[in-house]
């Protein structure tokens, strides 16, 4: 579940100068329309799973996330 609430920042700590950015990787309300599609077959998220491994490897999967540009990971996953 996601939260949106106001944030109190002192003026000092951004006085001057400063950008302030944010990212994320969905937009909630295409959250619920991607599950719906990918549960009636639409979508197949399979092929980005490259990366599949159990939770007692999780230091490897995070090596793994953390290099994708050795690893060619798009998507790390644990199961537990």
């Amino acid at each position: 579940m996601v939260h949106l609430r106001d944030v109190t920042l002192p003026l000092a700590a951004i006085a001057g100068e400063r950008a302030l950015a944010s990212a994320a990787n969905f937009r909630y309300p295409d959250f619920r329309e991607v599950i719906r599609l990918m549960a009636n077959g639409k979508i197949n998220a399979a092929p980005m799973l490259m990366h599949v491994l159990p939770l007692e490897q999780a230091p490897e999967a995070f090596a793994i996330a953390r290099d994708k540009a050795e690893s060619g990971a798009v998507k790390v996953v644990l199961r537990p």
